[in-house]
Formats: C-alpha cells, structure tokens, sequence
C-alpha cells in the first residue's frame, strides 16, 4: 500500500517555525518521504523569506525534495484546468476576482498530480475548490487542516 502524501499550503508551511510541534510533523514526513512541495507554495516562501538564511533553507528544501521527486509544478494543462475551474464556478455562483484564487487552484491540482493531501488552515477556500473540482472534472482530494495531523 503507497504511504499517504501531504503538500502543504503555505499558510500551514509556515506554522513549523511558530510551533516546535509543526516543526517536528513537517520533519518526520519529509524524514518518510511523504512531503511533497509545490513550486506555488516555493514561490510564496521565497516572496517571504527575511533574510538570507531562511532563503539558503529554501534552497536546501527544493534541492532535496526536487531530488527525490517530491517538488510538483504546474504545468499548462493545470493552468488550462484553472481557469476552467474559475469560469464553471463564476456561471454559477458570480464574478469573482481571478487573483487571489488562481494560486490555490494551482496548489490544488499540484496535489492532485502528486496524489497528496492538502495540508491548509485556508480551509473555506480549498474546500470551495474541492467541491469545485469534484463537479467539474470527477475528481477527489484530501483537504486537512495542519492541526488534524498532530
């Protein structure tokens, strides 16, 4: 039976480094190598990194998960199935803005690829999306909070 895989949303990525307990979990699945990294989530650590040694530690991390196969990025097809996802659920629910969804969406169908679970404290938004992607394209995904996992 494969090992359950978790990628994490930043917003629970960044929770090790304010609780040793987040910090130990992040470990001991990278530790099992059942951490998975999307390239979205890099580039939102890398926006944020305050100095240069939190950005070396980025480095390491995408080094290393790179490779081992545990870093996903999207690929056009994602981006193509983004935007589908985003035009079904404004016909019916609405406009809304592109911006400060299309990232989730993105993180979302790199766990899809990656056959993860989402690991997220954003859970209103990606359970909209999982519910999203459940009618649109027939597919399933774990969404569970950081806390769940402890």
């Amino acid at each position: 039976m494969k090992k359950p895989r978790f990628l994490f949303d930043t917003c629970s990525y960044v929770l090790q480094f304010k609780d040793p307990r987040y910090a130990a979990l992040v470990d001991q699945l990278l530790l099992k190598g059942q951490f998975v990294l999307s390239s979205v989530v890099a580039m939102e650590l890398y926006a944020g990194a305050r100095d240069e040694g939190m950005k070396r530690a980025l480095d390491r991390l995408s080094l290393q998960l790179g490779r081992i196969g545990c870093l996903v990025v999207p690929d056009h097809a994602d981006y193509q199935k983004a935007g589908l996802l985003i035009r079904n659920y404004s016909h019916r629910k609405g406009a809304l803005k592109v911006s400060p969804h299309f990232r989730d969406i993105l993180i979302l169908f790199n766990a899809l690829r990656a056959e993860a679970a989402i690991v997220t404290e954003n859970l209103r938004d990606f359970l909209r999306w999982r519910s999203e992607l459940k009618r649109t394209f027939h597919r399933q995904i774990s969404v569970v909070s950081a806390q769940e996992l402890l």
